[in-house]
């Protein structure tokens, strides 16, 4: 699945609760859990941007380090569950105009 269909399908689906967070993700394969992860936390860096920022980190081998255990990232999606929907708007326009394919990463 695309990255952009995971974010898309995820703003769609909003769950309410951590569980449904974690059912969500278990229908995604492990890397593009990752990459929701990634674009979450580079979407609230690039909120109130334009393009995208030159230390921008698109690489979900980073992830290794900052969110260790799989089974953080449902809890992470809940907690930023009301804000996913900008954090994802702000890094497509990012990209976007900075003509970079989200599907790449």
């Amino acid at each position: 699945m695309k990255l952009t269909e995971a974010m898309n399908r995820l703003i769609c689906e909003t769950p309410t609760d951590e569980s449904g967070f974690r059912m969500f993700l278990e229908g995604l394969p492990l890397p593009t859990q990752l990459r929701l992860i990634l674009v979450t936390y580079e979407g609230a860096r690039h909120l109130h941007h334009n393009e995208m920022l030159p230390d921008a980190n698109l690489d979900p081998s980073s992830l290794d380090i900052t969110v260790p255990n799989q089974r953080e990232y449902a809890k992470i999606l809940h907690s930023k569950r009301s804000s996913l929907p900008d954090y994802f708007a702000a890094l497509e326009r990012c990209a976007e105009n900075s003509g970079y394919d989200l599907n790449k990463i």
